[in-house]
């Protein structure tokens, strides 16, 4: 079972690493599904987490349609990310009926040459997902994160199952709402051989000064313990 960590900072990437995590995928701004990270982050994870490093390539924030312009800014990344030596891509476009933009997705595919891609949860908002994966492993995706088309993975696992039976060349990685308590139930259920998550708790410290909506001083660490449990609870099926 592999057990990939959702990173947003460094030390989330150092709690990642020391808990045993398969695989991260290295991002920012979690609180709103994620964003590409900086180039530093990128360098310094990977010199930290000796294992794979999947990096996001998501512009901004808000819905996966992506003009020429965004494109043209996304395959730029992939190009310097994958000087890096990243293991892996994580990235994905929609039309705006939300059916997946093939067009645009092969473009960001053959960008990350070697590298695997990942489609990531804008899988979640298309209307047909057994054609949508059909149609992700025709253009060469090694791997696509959902949760069922749900708010979490449990909630979702009746889609994850029929998605897990009826992948070919593709694997189905399971996030969203994973956690120590329901792990084990999620991967017996669909039969998944990856988890997805972020593992996340608060720390910092209360602002007196606000630096934007958002903003109240504490911020997201994976954390290493919960990690662990999760580890320690799949290998149980060992």
């Amino acid at each position: 079972m592999v057990v990939e960590i959702a990173c947003g900072n460094l030390e989330s990437v150092i709690n990642a690493h020391n808990a045993g995590a398969d695989r991260i995928e290295l991002c920012v701004a979690l609180e709103v599904g994620g964003l590409t990270p900086s180039f530093g982050l990128i360098k310094k994870a990977i010199s930290i987490f000796k294992k794979d490093v999947f990096v996001l390539i998501r512009p901004r924030e808000g819905d996966f349609i992506y003009s020429d312009e965004e494109l043209e800014l996304m395959l730029d990344d992939i190009h310097l990310v994958k000087e890096t030596g990243v293991g892996g891509i994580v990235s994905g476009a929609l039309l705006s009926n939300n059916k997946i933009d093939i067009e645009r997705t092969k473009l960001l595919i053959d960008a990350s040459g070697h590298l695997p891609f990942t489609f990531h949860r804008a899988f979640d908002l298309i209307p047909d997902p057994i054609s949508g994966m059909l149609s992700l492993e025709e253009l060469g995706v090694k791997r696509i994160l959902t949760s069922g088309q749900k708010e979490n993975a449990l909630a979702g696992k009746e889609l994850l199952k029929t998605l897990t039976e009826r992948a070919k060349t593709i694997s189905i990685l399971a996030g969203a709402g994973i956690n120590p308590t329901n792990v084990i139930e999620i991967t017996t259920y669909t039969g998944v051989k990856e988890v997805h998550l972020s593992a996340k708790h608060k720390i910092g410290n209360n602002a007196s000064v606000s630096m934007g909506n958002a903003d109240t001083g504490m911020y997201d660490v994976s954390d290493e313990r919960t990690i662990r449990l999760i580890i320690s609870e799949l290998n149980k099926l060992v």
